[in-house]
């Protein structure tokens, strides 16, 4: 049986499949797959679902688009605040803010982590010196006071 034929039509649908990936319905559609179902209902779903949410936000803010990785990353922190990957999530909404510039946020993002020593729950976090240099820095550099609001 000759596939030569076949060759071009499953090449153009691979790669139509890839550049959908990259568009904002997709997004839309992953971002709706994991929020469809209310967490609790099923552990082995939750899991799924905050894998996925923490996968996309991590795609979405690897491609630079940050405010729709912050959905994602939001999303899988305010749902599953027991979830494996919830201070990792936490990590990665902090630098999402402060790309954003939103360094109130970054700050107090990394004072949460750094107040419930996130780093001995979860490996792939930085330690605590580093989330300490990190908010003295941006404390620093934008001229924010301890406790100050925006």
């Amino acid at each position: 049986m000759d596939l030569g034929k076949l060759k071009w039509p499953i090449l153009f649908l691979l790669l139509l499949a890839i550049f959908w990936f990259f568009t904002p319905s997709a997004a839309n559609y992953f971002y709706n797959k994991h929020t469809q179902v209310e967490p609790g209902s099923d552990p082995a779903l939750d899991k799924k679902h905050e894998a996925g949410l923490t996968f996309h936000g991590n795609f979405q803010m690897k491609t630079l688009r940050l405010k729709r990785a912050i959905q994602f990353l939001q999303a899988a922190v305010d749902r599953y605040p027991n979830g494996r990957n919830y201070w990792l999530n936490m990590s990665r909404l902090a630098r999402c803010h402060e790309r954003l510039g939103n360094y109130e946020t970054t700050i107090e993002i990394l004072e949460t982590m750094l107040a419930n020593n996130a780093k001995s729950i979860d490996d792939r976090v930085p330690p605590n010196s580093h989330l300490e240099t990190r908010i003295n820095k941006l404390r620093e550099v934008h001229e924010i006071a301890p406790g100050r609001k925006w």
